[in-house]
């Protein structure tokens, strides 16, 4: 229980959804109600889409954690995961490149953005993936619902439009789409060397080693058709804009 209070009234409080109630009310309210949130025949429809962002933040703090205990995501990933912020990915990466030119090498950065990010999901993958990745049955049921039957309206002026069905992707405002979205792409992190891809939420990085700057840039061309087949293959695009790359010598 201690949990799920917690889950609940550390969610930010913007962006009310359909209901249009902060998550500061069921904050005020929280002592005298937590009680009876126990009960399972206690049903608050009011409060339904606030405790659902309590809901989703809770299922997003387990399957990060599961997803670094039991190693479903690679050492290299960053983002959305507990102890692994973009301090500690740079941290990571500097402590690389300083030991390879203390080896007397040199080192090359290559960085790629996913493009669209969370937009580019496709549930029935994703439920795939996931299923691959061994998550019980039940919780996966549950992402196919969240993942599923979205619909999204457009409020503009106090103007309110149609509502318009979503085929894909994930709500960009969620507590859980962020560690979905890594799991999407974990197989990524696991082409090649490992050891040498990082990631941090929807961007990637690939850090050739060796003897001369030609040489890396060789390897970063074969790893970027790498990527780009595996990209091919899941139907995920990367943004060649936002291509980025950086040599390291001495």
């Amino acid at each position: 229980m201690s949990q799920v209070e917690e889950s609940i009234l550390q969610a930010g409080n913007t962006a009310p959804s359909a209901d249009e109630i902060p998550i500061c009310i069921l904050k005020v309210a929280w002592p005298l109600i937590k009680d009876k949130v126990q009960m399972l025949y206690q049903r608050l429809i009011a409060l339904l889409s606030v405790l659902g962002k309590g809901l989703e933040r809770l299922v997003a703090q387990n399957m990060a954690w599961i997803s670094i205990h039991y190693k479903v995501l690679v050492r290299q990933q960053f983002g959305a995961l507990p102890l692994r912020s973009a301090n500690n990915l740079t941290t990571c990466l500097t402590h690389n490149v300083e030991q390879a030119l203390n080896q007397g090498m040199t080192a090359s950065l290559l960085t790629l953005d996913v493009k669209g990010a969370f937009d580019a999901v496709l549930p029935g993958r994703l439920i795939c993936r996931l299923r691959e990745q061994g998550w019980p049955t039940n919780l996966v049921l549950w992402i196919a619902s969240f993942a599923t039957g979205r619909s999204v309206q457009i409020r503009l002026d106090g103007e309110i439009g149609p509502s318009t069905d979503i085929a894909c992707g994930l709500p960009q405002g969620s507590p859980v789409s962020g560690i979905l979205f890594m799991l999407y792409i974990a197989s990524l992190f696991r082409l090649g060397n490992p050891k040498n891809k990082f990631g941090y939420a929807d961007d990637a990085a690939n850090l050739a080693i060796s003897t001369s700057l030609a040489t890396n840039c060789e390897a970063l061309s074969d790893l970027l058709q790498e990527a780009l087949n595996w990209g091919a293959a899941e139907g995920i695009t990367f943004a060649p804009d936002k291509y980025k790359l950086l040599h390291f010598s001495q």
